[in-house]
């Protein structure tokens, strides 16, 4: 899988995984098809649905800092915590109205979409991104889902095969819902 578009300024891309990279990705195409430049910051909001999206590289860094506890970086404390997506967003994007994340069992995208709309309904934001992040499986996640009967790649692996119809395939999405900014998602728009 190739790496995301590289986005994020130097000092932050130094510490994010693959989840936020692929999410500040997908925000960046859905920010500029949505026109969101033009809207009031303070009236954008967005809503990252998903869980548990950092496992492999939380993995890793446990690995790389084993005997060595006096390297890992302070932002390790907060970046595999999936609230740090929401920030690293609302750092590259000028996003104040409000940012939340929300998880549910297999439909974190669905109610991230819903709790976005409600939020626009109630008056909140005018705007309201819905994100579905990307959830970067550690190996130990894609061998009990292949003990379950999954098909996935080879364990430590990010790159994902061809599936058979009817197959997940992960992705990160992003959707701009609200009222018409001067240019809305063809596909994602909401209202």
């Amino acid at each position: 899988m190739p790496e995301p578009p590289a986005i994020l300024p130097p000092r932050i891309a130094r510490t994010v995984g693959l989840s936020a990279r692929a999410a500040v990705s997908v925000l960046s195409e859905a920010w500029q098809e949505a026109g969101l430049d033009h809207v009031d910051p303070e009236r954008i909001g967005l809503v990252v649905g998903g869980s548990n999206l950092m496992s492999r590289e939380r993995e890793l860094a446990l690995g790389e800092y084993a005997g060595r506890l006096s390297y890992v970086p302070p932002r390790h404390g907060h970046m595999f915590q999936d609230t740090d997506i929401c920030g690293v967003c609302a750092t590259v994007f000028p996003i104040r109205g409000f940012a939340v994340t929300v998880g549910a069992a297999s439909a974190s995208g669905a109610v991230a979409v819903i709790q976005a709309v409600d939020a626009i309904r109630s008056g909140r934001v005018d705007v309201c991104i819905a994100l579905g992040a990307l959830q970067d499986l550690s190996a130990h996640d894609l061998q009990a889902l292949r003990a379950m009967g999954g098909r996935w790649a080879p364990a430590g692996s990010r790159t994902v095969p061809r599936r058979p119809a009817g197959r997940w395939t992960p992705t990160a999405t992003a959707s701009s819902t609200g009222k018409p900014p001067p240019r809305s998602l063809s596909a994602g728009r909401i209202g």
